[in-house]
């Protein structure tokens, strides 16, 4: 179970263990968002869909990565190497954080994955259920 605590705005953040993706340093805790109290089970819910992503979402993530990694480099001395498989990139981009927002149906997990990469840009990911919706720089609605 997640424990948030909340700002004073309402936000609440907690912390969960990633079972693919990791952070900066290769950390697998990730931190959680929610903007109301009432949505601490449905991120429970999201935190479960993201731990068991099948290797056929995950490599189309990491496709869409490698895509956007070529579109927004924005550092002039990074060139993206020739990989292997597209989880390579995984090599030169971390993610940090789960957002949660209100969802428009309970039954099906939708959130927001954010990180960075070696490219300097940010880059982000949102899932809708099994099926990978934007990835990107400009993954953030505005909230």
């Amino acid at each position: 179970m997640i424990h948030f605590n909340y700002d004073a705005n309402g936000v609440g953040e907690g912390k969960f263990t990633s079972t693919f993706f990791r952070d900066d340093r290769g950390n697998d805790e990730f931190l959680v968002y929610i903007f109301n109290n009432a949505y601490e089970d449905y991120a429970e819910t999201c935190v479960k869909h993201f731990n068991a992503l099948s290797p056929e979402l995950i490599n189309v993530i990491c496709y869409h990565i490698i895509k956007s990694a070529r579109e927004n480099n924005r550092k002039r001395d990074f060139v993206l190497p020739m990989l292997e498989k597209n989880t390579d990139i995984l090599d030169y981009c971390w993610f940090k954080a789960m957002i949660v927002s209100i969802p428009g149906d309970k039954s099906k997990a939708s959130y927001i994955i954010e990180g960075e990469g070696d490219w300097g840009e940010l880059i982000g990911f949102v899932v809708i259920e099994d099926v990978l919706t934007y990835i990107g720089k400009d993954y953030l609605p505005n909230l």
